[in-house]
């Protein structure tokens, strides 16, 4: 399904921001998937991402439902009664199904209004007991928005490999550091890290600081102000640097010398 507008740049620039934005780290799970871990994210946070980025102005409708039985499993491990392993086929449950139509609204740039609607599929085992068995379908629908959710690219790294995060993130995010990024500035963050290395933390906040581009720590030196920060160190702080190591070693105490002991001659005879 389309935008409302023919512009297909139609997405403003705000929302494709917070939607392209990497995940907070505290927001991802892992859980145990045929003995690999898997990263996901809550449903409840992928609610919250929607409506930061679309003002609440969202729909979700599940418009299918439907359970499938479960395929029987060769466990090929499975031994008979001798202890010879020699395999067999084992009953699986039941999955409950939902697809789902995930529609977002919003204005473009020139304030034209816009919706775009994304599919997706879902899907839950069934198992445990009556009380387990009641949240079936909303897991389900749950697991099915979360997908829809994704082909707008909200958690869409968590289907990505790191190289690929990388990648994608390089194109969307010029401050975030890349392999690529790293080659190129070698030379800049060798550089950096030789100036700043005999600096004491206190003294590295003051000089960035001065340096502004709202860094607070070498962390904040990203692809996009490295090569100003280097400019800034060679023409606008090498007398500041010099200054601070100066001062930190009038702070340095100085050794007290002992007095040195009156000498007294005594006459002899």
């Amino acid at each position: 399904m389309s935008n409302v507008s023919n512009n297909k740049h139609c997405l403003p620039e705000r929302i494709q921001k917070i939607i392209q934005k990497r995940l907070n780290p505290n927001l991802i799970k892992t859980r145990e998937v045929s003995g690999k871990p898997m990263r996901y994210i809550s449903g409840s946070t992928v609610v919250d991402i929607l409506n930061n980025a679309f003002d609440y102005m969202w729909n979700w409708e599940a418009d299918k439902e439907w359970i499938t039985p479960g395929t029987p499993f060769f466990n090929k491990y499975w031994k008979d009664e001798h202890g010879k392993q020699v395999g067999r086929y084992e009953d699986q449950g039941p999955v409950c199904h939902v697809h789902g139509i995930l529609t977002v609204y919003f204005d473009d740039e020139e304030g034209n209004p816009c919706s775009i609607s994304k599919t997706g599929y879902g899907s839950k085992c069934i198992i445990g007991k009556q009380s387990e068995q009641d949240s079936i379908y909303k897991a389900a629908e749950t697991d099915a928005l979360k997908k829809a959710a994704s082909r707008l690219g909200i958690g869409a790294e968590l289907y990505r490999s790191e190289e690929e995060n990388d990648y994608f993130a390089s194109m969307t995010d010029p401050t975030i550091w890349t392999q690529e990024t790293l080659d190129k500035y070698q030379n800049q963050l060798e550089y950096i890290r030789e100036v700043c290395g005999s600096l004491s933390p206190e003294d590295i906040s003051t000089m960035l600081a001065s340096f502004g581009y709202g860094c607070e720590t070498l962390d904040d030196i990203n692809p996009t102000n490295i090569d100003a920060f280097v400019y800034f160190l060679n023409n606008g702080t090498a007398d500041e640097i010099k200054k601070i190591e100066q001062e930190e070693k009038e702070e340095e105490p100085v050794p007290v010398q002992p007095p040195k002991k009156k000498l007294t001659l005594i006459k002899k005879g």
